[in-house]
């Protein structure tokens, strides 16, 4: 009896798809990866409460050589939390975790100057050496664009639930969490009790991202 393989939907193939562009980008050593994840308040959507940036360059000369293939240590990861917004916390949909960033200093910052601060870090670079990556990141899109964030159309996007569900065969399968996906991979440092922390998050995503994504030379 032969087993019938299920036919890939339309989403699926796309996400295999951009899984081998996201590999090839990686591999041409010439992008520069910023993960962003942002947290806002549950009952005002339009307040941002913190904002996680991890920037993984793989530019030449950017890397120790030493570090070849990179790892988790070419992570920069950086956490902003909105001085305004420093006593909300969320509790009804995730519990709030804004002051347990693991990897750094937290930083704060007025709104206006932290809008400033990531528009900044996105137009550091030319628009076609970046990557943004995020996980199930389409809330978080909305929020930068409402939020006054301008990205450029040159820069590409890549989400790593799509990528994820790929990377693991799971054949027009469900996305999964980012603390599911964390599990999934083993992701380095990952503890459950660090997520909800925009820094952690963000950071997390690059982790991911690098496992699936870049091979060595």
């Amino acid at each position: 009896m032969v087993t019938k393989l299920p036919k890939w939907s339309q989403n699926y193939r796309a996400d295999a798809s951009r899984l081998t562009y996201a590999k090839i980008q990686a591999a041409s050593r010439s992008k520069v990866f910023i993960a962003i994840d942002l947290e806002w308040d549950e009952s005002n959507p339009s307040q941002i409460l913190e904002v996680g940036l991890a920037i993984l360059d793989l530019r030449p000369r950017k890397l120790h050589p030493k570090r070849t293939p990179p790892s988790t240590w070419d992570i920069r990861p950086r956490h902003i939390i909105i001085s305004e917004n420093r006593d909300v916390h969320n509790s009804k949909y995730v519990r709030s975790n804004k002051f347990g960033f693991k990897f750094g200093k937290s930083y704060f910052t007025r709104d206006a100057k932290a809008r400033e601060t990531v528009q900044a870090v996105l137009d550091r670079y030319e628009p076609d050496e970046v990557v943004l990556v995020g996980h199930l990141m389409g809330n978080d899109l909305r929020r930068l664009e409402e939020w006054g964030v301008v990205l450029d159309e040159e820069i590409d996007v890549l989400d790593t639930a799509g990528l994820e569900r790929v990377y693991m065969s799971r054949v027009n399968g469900r996305k999964v969490s980012l603390e599911g996906m964390c599990e999934e991979l083993d992701v380095p440092y990952y503890r459950s009790d660090k997520l909800h922390n925009a820094g952690n998050d963000a950071f997390f995503t690059m982790a991911a991202f690098l496992e699936m994504c870049v091979v060595s030379d």
